[in-house]
């Protein structure tokens, strides 16, 4: 691989949605280009070298950001990803991982809770979770965790409200 090869890939990452098809080792060839670049500006002392050394840099970098960018969009759209390397693999399912943890998490509290009338006035009582609800008066709204709120439900104290 040689800075030609990196600056096509950049113009296809640019251009694309989706991440390009990279092999699947390829942040090791892009250290390999770099160590040989390094040593061979050291061992020039050439301007021209320690520019090219730069540039590689650069492009690197701007590939690295722009292919994370479709990864993250990728696993948080749920999409399976093609043409990743190692590390990208990595990130695209701990990404994914942790989007799902947190989806979880927000339809669990979602369908955890409830919104009620109350209808029949309820006095201060002690829940299943064993904190304290009420006192409710007629004609409140309220949120509850579903185990209340089927309670009142089935007491005849409340109503559900959608």
């Amino acid at each position: 691989m040689d800075f030609g090869e990196l600056r096509e890939i950049e113009k296809k990452e640019l251009s694309t949605s989706l991440p390009t098809q990279l092999p699947e080792n390829f942040y090791d060839i892009v250290k390999e280009l770099l160590e040989e670049k390094r040593k061979e500006a050291v061992v020039t002392c050439s301007i021209d070298a320690v520019k090219e050394y730069e540039n590689i840099k650069k492009t690197v970098k701007i590939i690295s950001q722009k292919r994370e960018e479709k990864i993250i969009l990728l696993a948080l759209r749920g999409q399976e990803a093609e043409g990743l390397t190692r590390e990208e693999r990595e990130l695209w399912e701990k990404v994914q991982e942790a989007v799902g943890k947190m989806r979880e998490k927000v339809e669990r509290f979602l369908e955890s809770e409830v919104r009620v009338k109350i209808i029949k006035p309820v006095a201060q009582y002690k829940g299943m979770d064993n904190k304290l609800y009420g006192p409710f008066n007629v004609g409140e709204e309220k949120v509850l965790p579903s185990q209340e709120a089927k309670l009142l439900l089935e007491a005849g104290l409340a109503e559900l409200i959608k």
